[in-house]
């Protein structure tokens, strides 16, 4: 996904997303992180409880943490589906600590991210 970096998604993208989509928050209502490994990675949080936002570094007190490395995020991206997802979490390619539906239901927003068409258009790329 060339020129589309980890940062610009959490740091631009994200934050948009939850705003264009108010209603998805609620359903996930939690403090969740996302910790990406290596080259074009970072962390961020998403808290998605009363007042939506997302920032840089981990939560101490999130209710789950994934872990995935760049390569494996950026693919995962680009699949755009919550099978590939799911099959990387069956291949240990995504680690999680913490409360397995929350994970899961951030699963759901990084799929909801892969369809948004600043994502998808850097995809076909």
């Amino acid at each position: 996904m060339e020129g589309l970096t980890a940062s610009y998604i959490f740091d631009h993208l994200a934050p948009k997303f939850i705003e264009d989509n108010p209603g998805f928050p609620c359903r996930v209502n939690a403090v969740v992180s996302i910790d990406i490994l290596g080259e074009g990675g970072g962390s961020w949080t998403f808290d998605l409880t009363d007042n939506p936002r997302v920032y840089r570094g981990l939560a101490d007190d999130a209710k789950c943490t994934l872990t995935v490395s760049a390569s494996d995020f950026y693919a995962l991206l680009a699949g755009g589906s919550l099978s590939d997802c799911l099959e990387a979490f069956k291949q240990k390619r995504i680690n999680f600590r913490g409360h397995l539906p929350t994970a899961l239901r951030l699963e759901r927003l990084l799929v909801s991210l892969a369809k948004d068409p600043a994502i998808a258009e850097h995809s076909r790329i």
